[in-house]
């Protein structure tokens, strides 16, 4: 339960997650921590000098290092110098400096909602650590698979893992093959050009259209199929991926075979899979929490 110091009531605040949702939760919390409104609310937000005064102790739990700049991963994966920004560790954050944010680099991996506690998982061993808490948020979000976004889970470790894939990219004599005409495909095909104009990139997607499982128009399904024309990206529509087989050219590079089920066979240095089922990361949570996907139940049954 909240601890009352004369007029004032502390309140622990379990984060599970340190991107997007987490931090914007976090700060949030801060600003009203801080008696001021939080900058997210709409306008006008009242703040009674009357209330009770609230303090937020917040504990931010989050299996990286550092916050990840998800959104920017293609040009992450592309360019080297952008991608030493992409990422920033949780030390180096404003607002995990602050005495009443707490940040710890781990994972949870089971939560008491009855008793109000989870268990973490210190990065690295095999230390639990229960955390109590008045509230708890989850926003692990999505867990998605390489290369959407990088595995890493420290900052030294990410780098020299998008150091790797770019210096493959810039050495694929044969052009790099990006299967997948969704969202990140397109935008991981468009970056490696404009980072590597000289590389030849090639991206093929299974329907005649790009972006053809988003509520998009067609007006916008085809610009962004121009615009990768434009770009000097060669294009693949109609063309389902049947298997790419790893040999090596005549000058030793490594080289795949790239088949497609209408018959077209292309070579290429490189092929990155664009296609991502990504699942959430909600197994630590009860089963009663969650929907069969494993989605938070937002709503009582």
């Amino acid at each position: 339960m909240p601890s009352a110091v004369g007029a004032a009531v502390t309140v622990k605040v379990l984060i599970a997650g340190g991107s997007y949702a987490g931090l914007a939760v976090a700060v949030n919390l801060l600003d009203l921590h801080q008696g001021i409104p939080p900058r997210m609310a709409p306008e006008p937000y009242p703040i009674e000098d009357q209330w009770p005064q609230v303090r937020f102790d917040v504990v931010i739990v989050d299996e990286r290092d550092g916050f990840f700049h998800v959104v920017g991963s293609p040009l992450a994966l592309a360019d080297i110098e952008y991608s030493k920004q992409a990422w920033v560790q949780f030390k180096d954050l404003k607002l995990c400096k602050e005495p009443n944010i707490k940040v710890l680099h781990g994972k949870i991996s089971h939560v008491d909602c009855g008793a109000k506690k989870a268990t973490m998982l210190a990065h690295g061993t095999d230390d639990e650590v229960v955390l109590e808490y008045d509230y708890m948020v989850t926003a692990t979000g999505l867990r998605r698979v390489w290369p959407v976004v990088p595995q890493s889970l420290t900052y030294p470790e990410y780098l020299m893992e998008v150091q790797s894939h770019i210096q493959e990219a810039r050495n694929a004599r044969h052009g790099v093959l990006v299967v997948g005409g969704g969202a990140v495909g397109i935008e991981m095909a468009a970056e490696l050009k404009l980072v590597m104009p000289h590389t030849k990139v090639m991206l093929a997607h299974s329907r005649d259209r790009l972006l053809s499982s988003e509520g998009l128009t067609d007006e916008c399904k085809d610009t962004s199929l121009d615009l990768l024309k434009e770009a000097d990206v060669e294009t693949f529509m109609g063309h389902r991926l049947e298997s790419f087989t790893k040999t090596e050219a005549e000058d030793g590079s490594a080289k795949y075979h790239v088949k497609f089920t209408n018959g077209v066979q292309v070579p290429a240095s490189m092929v990155i899979m664009a296609i991502s089922n990504s699942v959430p990361s909600t197994n630590f949570l009860p089963s009663s929490a969650v929907t069969s996907s494993g989605h938070v139940r937002i709503q009582p049954k």
